[in-house]
């Protein structure tokens, strides 16, 4: 992944070919991973529960019917929770593909080394809302407000957690006076530290 991103300065011409190379290294890695770790255990279980309409109700709903859908596809748990990576590993090439300069640096830097490999594995419902929030920030860059928000609002049907995010882009968005907004923005990180 640094390699790629070492590539991407050097070049600066090429970096969306290296972006597409480290996702396809680390995606690799999520989907053909074996049952290592206890949330790779967890999901299938979560899954295994969630096709069976067993224990449901206290599941974020987008996870819910995506996880439901896979397992009607697929009939195994296991194979359902190695495709939601497989859906993250294609959405985020989606976003390289619509992704400036700018977005693929910050991709390649932060987020595909410290990020991608743990939402892709371990922590799945927060790896979809992650990618929702990517994609609408990436509208908002584009000057596309209303299928920002929208897009935004989806991602809390994935993770609940993603409220602090849209609380936060809200305060950031606002052309309140400066002290307001940074008091703003600081209270919402000091809320969601707790």
């Amino acid at each position: 992944m640094y390699f790629c991103l070492l590539l991407t300065l050097v070049t600066k011409g090429r970096y969306r070919v290296f972006a597409i190379i480290a996702v396809f290294g680390v995606g690799a890695i999520a989907v053909l991973r074996g049952d290592v770790g206890t949330d790779t255990w967890m999901y299938e279980l979560m899954i295994r529960d969630i096709r069976y309409m067993y224990n449901w109700y206290d599941k974020e709903p987008g996870f819910v019917v995506l996880a439901w859908g896979l397992t009607q596809i697929t009939k195994s748990d296991e194979i359902a929770v190695r495709l939601i990576s497989v859906l993250i590993t294609i959405a985020l090439l989606f976003y390289i593909k619509n992704a400036d300069y700018d977005e693929l640096l910050i991709l390649l830097a932060y987020i595909i080394p410290s990020h991608f490999y743990t939402y892709s594995m371990n922590v799945l419902r927060i790896g979809v809302a992650s990618l929702f929030i990517l994609f609408s920030l990436q509208m908002f860059r584009r000057g596309k407000e209303l299928k920002s928000w929208l897009i935004l609002c989806a991602s809390v049907f994935f993770h609940l957690s993603t409220i602090i995010s849209i609380l936060f882009i809200f305060a950031a968005r606002r052309s309140w006076k400066k002290k307001i907004k940074f008091d703003c923005i600081r209270s919402i990180f000091y809320c969601s530290c707790y």
